[in-house]
Order: structure tokens, then C-alpha cells, then sequence
């Protein structure tokens, strides 16, 4: 046999055996890394999330923690609880957010809008971080307190939570039921905790050793409370999350759009600014829950659409499990009334549209979260790295809207329409010359 015949079969026969073998650990590394991070909801435990979710609160003033938790710890850069309720009157906004890594002023936002009367109320308190104190009782529940002017208690084997919040302007107490828990963060679940030591999936804005972030939300049912000594009736739905990030992290540019009603919760998260968002490869974060069916649909990230995986592969990824996640909008966000947009999500189990209504949409509440007086007068006496990490930082801009929405979902053969509250949050940057990203120097 010529000696050119037998090369050719044995390319032949290396190609084919490669591209098997390829093949065959692409097809595993999709079912153990990809289909789960945008079905975390099946990989998570109550007693999973809940001890995470202690971990990272308590770490918050006592960083030994982090180590049950796999994580470097050397300061802390971001952190922040956020919460909404609507009642049958209001829309009522708590932000308690850690202003930069520079600072230790800590400020609490209190923001309402009441539909009755078609009013805005809103109160900044600023206060010391120092001051803060979470801690766990005897009897097991989580507390996160400032003095007089926050104080919340979750209690996880009860599924309950309290909030009271007294300042100048504002005292309200409410009282929640906790149904549900689940985080859309993979980082921390053990196969990912693998994949870490190859690419790091802890959260990394800037690319500083050890950064990382978590995100871990719960929401629920309200069953009571008062709202300057008026009475909230019990029934409405709200929203937690605590989020914290170490090591030079900070949340950058995002918008995001959530629906919470009896029947659903619908979340929907784009990364970066307006004119990458509906890349293929742009972070898109979804919680989708049938609450009517306590069933969950989708929780993560669209595995087609990953940062952090090649084009290629995430075109094979979508072809495997298409997912189609856009908006489109005709104003910018900071408008006083962003009212002219459409989001969609389209899969293989469910399709959403929601679209704003003209005139249905309010600006409740904006301010520059990084920046303050106090972070400028040093800004001269920083590193170089440090004043351009703190450029970007203070060119952020956070506003937050509540909406009256068009939804329509094609769900199990049904497709069914109506009205929804829907709150949107947002960071921009407000000056676009300035670079949008910093990435760490050394």
C-alpha cells in the first residue's frame, strides 16, 4: 500500500477519533456546567441557600465567615439590602447601600410613589457604617440593625421577616411571609465551585485578585405593617435581596425589569449599556416563576448567552436550548417618564412580552450611588489606580421607576394578558466620555 494512502487514513481516522472525543466532552461539560445555570432553582436546598445567605450577612461585620464559604476576603468594596413592597396603595422602595470602599457612610433611602394620590415621598439619612451591627439570636433569626433607623429580622426556619425603618419623614414596619429563596447566582453551588479553579465564575468586574460578589434574594407574601401609622393591609408581594461585593468589585452598568404578582415573578436583567444589551454574549440574569403552580421555570443565566463562553459555543449552546431575551427601547434611561419600550423572553417552555403604556410610568427616586463629598476631598491623595477606579465609579448614576405594563405569556397552550406593576432599575453612566469599566492595573 502507497505510504501517502496510509497517512491519509490515519489523518482520516485521527480526525474522526478527535472530533468524537470533542464532541463527546463538550456533550458532558453541557450537561454538568451549562443546562444547570439556568435551572439553579433544581440545585439549590432551602438549608443550601439560607446558610449562605447567614454567611454573607454576618461576614458583613465579621469577615471570618467567608472562609465557610470559599471565599479571599481583604476588604469589602460593595454592599447593599434593597427591598419593595406593593400594597394596594403604594409602591415603597428601601435601599440601604454602603456608598464606596472608600467610605464607611452608609445611606439609607426610603422612597415611595402613591398611586391614589399620585405622589412622590422620598428621605436620604446618611450613617456610619461602623454603627451597623448583623448578628444571630438565641433562637436562630438574622439581624441586620443601625440604631434606631433600621433594624430587619429574618427568621428562615419560620419563613417570616420583619422591617421597621424610622426616619425623619417616614416610619414603617411591615411584616412578611418568606416563600421563596432562590438565588440565579451559580458561583457558589460545589460543581461550580470546581469550575472556579479553572475560570473564575465568582463575580469579577474588574479582573483584582480574589474579587467576587453574591447576590441572594428571598421573596414573599406581605402580612401586615403601617406606613406612617396607616395601616397596610396584608396580601401584597415584596422583594429582598442582599448583595455584597469584595475586593474591588462594584455593580456596574444594568437595567432591570421585574414583575411580582400573585401569580408570577418575572426577572429579567441586562448587563452593560443600551447598545450591547441584546448581544448574544451580554450577562442577561432570569429568575421566571409560576407562584400560582409555586412551580419554577427558569433561574440563572440563558446558558446560550455566557460572557465567558466563546462565540462558537454559544451559538451551539443556543442551538441545544434556544433562548431569545430582548428590549428595545425608544427613550434613554433618567427620563422622567421611560415609557416607551418592549421586553421579551422567549424559550422552549415560555414566551413573555410586556410593553410600557404611554403616561404610565413614574421616576421615583435617582441619585449618584458611588459619589459623595467626603469620597471627592481624598480622590487627590489616591493611587492612580484608585482615581480612575473611582472616575468610573462616580460617573454612575442609579434611577428607579414603577411602571403599569402590558403582559402577555404563552404558557402550557395558554396565553393569557394583563396589567402588572412593574419596577425598573437602572445604572448609567451619566457622562459617556468617561471609560464605562476599569479593569486592575496591579
Amino acid at each position: 500500500m502507497p505510504i501517502k494512502q496510509v497517512t491519509y487514513k490515519y489523518k482520516t481516522k485521527w480526525i474522526i477519533q478527535s472530533t468524537f472525543i470533542i464532541i463527546l466532552l463538550y456533550t458532558i461539560f453541557y450537561w454538568f456546567f451549562i443546562t444547570p445555570i439556568f435551572t439553579l432553582h433544581e440545585y439549590q436546598t432551602k438549608q443550601w441557600i439560607t446558610e449562605l445567605t447567614n454567611n454573607i450577612i454576618l461576614g458583613v461585620k465579621d469577615p471570618s465567615k467567608f472562609a465557610n464559604i470559599e471565599r479571599v476576603y481583604h476588604f469589602l468594596s460593595f454592599w447593599y439590602t434593597y427591598m419593595y413592597f406593593h400594597t394596594e396603595k403604594y409602591t415603597v422602595w428601601v435601599l440601604f447601600n454602603l456608598q464606596n470602599k472608600f467610605t464607611n457612610i452608609i445611606v439609607l433611602n426610603v422612597y415611595l410613589y402613591d398611586f391614589q394620590n399620585d405622589a412622590v415621598v422620598k428621605e436620604q439619612i446618611e450613617l456610619n457604617f461602623h454603627d451597623l451591627k448583623t448578628f444571630q439570636t438565641d433562637s436562630g433569626s438574622l439581624i441586620i440593625q443601625l440604631g434606631e433607623s433600621y433594624y430587619q429580622e429574618i427568621d428562615f426556619y419560620s419563613n417570616k421577616s420583619t422591617l421597621k425603618i424610622i426616619s425623619n419623614n417616614i416610619h414603617f414596619v411591615v411584616e412578611m411571609s418568606i416563600d421563596d429563596y432562590t438565588t440565579n447566582q451559580a458561583s457558589f453551588l460545589p460543581r461550580y465551585q470546581l469550575l472556579n479553579n479553572v475560570i473564575s465564575v465568582q463575580g469579577n468586574e474588574t479582573g483584582s485578585p480574589g474579587e467576587w460578589m453574591s447576590d441572594n434574594p428571598f421573596i414573599g407574601k406581605i402580612l401586615g405593617g403601617s406606613l406612617n401609622y396607616d395601616k397596610i393591609e396584608a396580601g401584597g408581594n415584596f422583594w429582598f435581596d442582599n448583595f455584597i461585593g469584595c475586593n474591588n468589585y462594584y455593580l456596574g452598568n444594568y437595567i432591570w425589569f421585574v414583575v411580582i404578582n400573585d401569580d408570577w415573578i418575572i426577572y429579567l436583567l441586562w448587563f452593560d449599556t443600551y447598545d450591547t444589551r441584546n448581544n448574544i454574549d451580554t450577562v442577561k440574569p432570569i429568575l421566571i416563576k409560576d407562584r400560582k403552580q409555586n412551580k419554577f421555570l427558569y433561574s440563572g443565566i440563558p446558558g446560550s448567552e455566557c460572557k465567558k463562553m466563546l462565540g462558537p459555543l454559544n451559538i451551539v449552546n443556543y442551538a441545544l436550548e434556544p433562548f431569545s431575551m430582548t428590549y428595545e427601547s425608544k427613550k434613554p434611561i433618567g427620563i422622567s417618564e421611560y415609557d416607551d419600550y418592549t421586553v421579551s423572553f422567549n424559550s422552549p417552555k415560555i414566551n413573555i412580552q410586556i410593553e410600557s403604556i404611554q403616561g404610565k410610568s413614574r421616576k421615583v427616586f435617582e441619585y449618584d450611588y458611588y459619589k459623595n463629598d467626603e469620597t471627592d476631598t481624598m480622590r487627590s491623595n489616591m493611587k492612580e489606580w484608585d482615581k480612575k477606579y473611582y472616575e468610573v465609579l462616580s460617573n454612575i448614576r442609579y434611577v428607579e421607576y414603577v411602571n403599569t405594563v402590558n403582559v402577555k405569556i404563552n404558557y402550557e397552550n395558554r396565553v393569557s394578558s394583563f396589567e402588572a406593576r412593574q419596577v425598573i432599575d437602572a445604572m448609567y453612566p451619566k457622562n459617556t466620555l468617561i471609560p464605562k469599566k476599569i479593569h486592575y492595573l496591579g
